[in-house]
């Protein structure tokens, strides 16, 4: 197995990437002067004693193909990037010698076993952010496009993209935020992620999938019956009339139910799926575990990459359960509503669980590489 890095006195120079680590900051080299380092690193790895690599070696292996370079002026560029690289924070190099340079720290190899990543709050925050902008994103382009056609359940139907895309923002916040929260919050004592693994439970996830999505789908509820005037709950038909009161919609029509119970159905199918998924061993391949993330852009990249791993598996167990939810619900309720009003509404839970799920599993995923979350 390949090394990680070099650990030398306080730095650890990076083998995958021109870059060193001191604690548990990353600092990036030129490739120049990073290939200078590590080549005298190389010289002096362990059963080796320490010895001074000279201009000429140096010379020799860096620009092998330049034999008209006459040495001096290959000197004159060494002792420019040997510069920068104290420019850089690298001290473990030499001075007061003009022939050579000599490691004033002895070499470590860092093997590629991954470091023990600890879980904490910022992690909580993380992941809940990171599924919480997935699913936003996702819901507002599904629903608006949904309500466009006239068939979302909690909308009349001549409301248009725009509408229904405003709503998303406040619908899908209402279920991400209390399901992240309550399926990660064992991170908030501090365990390790394999131990946080090994003690993932499917009842417990299943039942705090199916309190979130209650409580997501009571808040919807609320702002829909409550923050509405009657005459958008008459023409959504969640009420008999425009004297109705909000409660009919619970006693009467039965729609107030509606919500709660589509939450309910794909709040607990993404927990079963996040069950499912970090269970398997081949999920969290261990030994990609050293090409840590450091950037948003890796993080995109990880996330179309958990994108294209699940997504049909999400549809087919997130989304068309929660639509059949909807369909059930219809049938049961014998509401005057269409059944496309309900399967539409089905369609905009479900995509923002298969939304969630992806976000959340890309934010473990990044965790679990040793992405470095800094909030403060």
């Amino acid at each position: 197995m390949l090394p990680r890095g070099y650990r030398i006195g306080d730095i650890t120079l990076l083998r995958s990437k021109p870059a060193f680590e001191r604690g548990d900051a990353e600092f990036k080299l030129d490739e120049a002067p990073y290939k200078i380092l590590l080549f005298i690193v190389l010289q002096n790895l362990p059963p080796k004693e320490r010895k001074k690599v000279t201009l000429e070696e140096i010379a020799v292996h860096i620009w092998p193909h330049e034999p008209e370079t006459t040495f001096e002026v290959k000197k004159g560029r060494i002792y420019t990037l040997v510069s920068a690289l104290r420019r850089s924070g690298i001290t473990c190099l030499s001075h007061g010698t003009r022939d050579g340079y000599l490691l004033e720290e002895d070499v470590t190899i860092e093997d590629d076993t991954p470091a023990q990543v600890w879980l904490t709050s910022k992690s909580l925050v993380f992941a809940s952010a990171v599924a919480s902008a997935v699913t936003l994103v996702v819901t507002v382009f599904v629903r608006g496009f949904v309500t466009s056609f006239g068939a979302s359940l909690t909308q009349p139907p001549q409301f248009g993209f725009v509408s229904g895309a405003f709503q998303a923002v406040f619908g899908s916040l209402v279920w991400t935020v209390p399901l992240s929260v309550a399926l990660l919050y064992g991170w908030k004592r501090k365990i390790t992620y394999e131990d946080w693994i090994a003690e993932l439970s499917l009842p417990s996830l299943l039942g705090a999938g199916a309190a979130a999505g209650a409580l997501g789908g009571l808040f919807v509820d609320i702002a829909i019956l409550f923050a509405q005037q009657r005459e958008t709950l008459y023409q959504a038909s969640w009420i008999q009339s425009a004297n109705s009161s909000a409660w009919s919609a619970f006693t009467v029509s039965k729609l107030g139910y509606a919500e709660p119970a589509m939450g309910i159905a794909v709040c607990s199918c993404c927990a079963a799926f996040l069950w499912s998924a970090l269970r398997r061993d081949r999920w969290e391949d261990r030994s990609k575990a050293s090409s840590s993330l450091s950037s948003f852009s890796d993080l995109l990249r990880l996330l179309s990459l958990t994108f294209k791993r699940v997504f049909l598996w999400t549809l087919l167990f997130i989304d068309l359960p929660v639509m059949g939810v909807g369909s059930i619900f219809y049938f049961v309720s014998h509401s005057n509503i269409s059944l496309a009003r309900f399967l539409g509404e089905g369609l905009i839970i479900g995509s923002a669980g298969v939304a969630f799920t992806i976000g959340l599993l890309t934010s473990i995923s990044a965790l679990a590489r040793g992405f470095k979350v800094t909030l403060d």
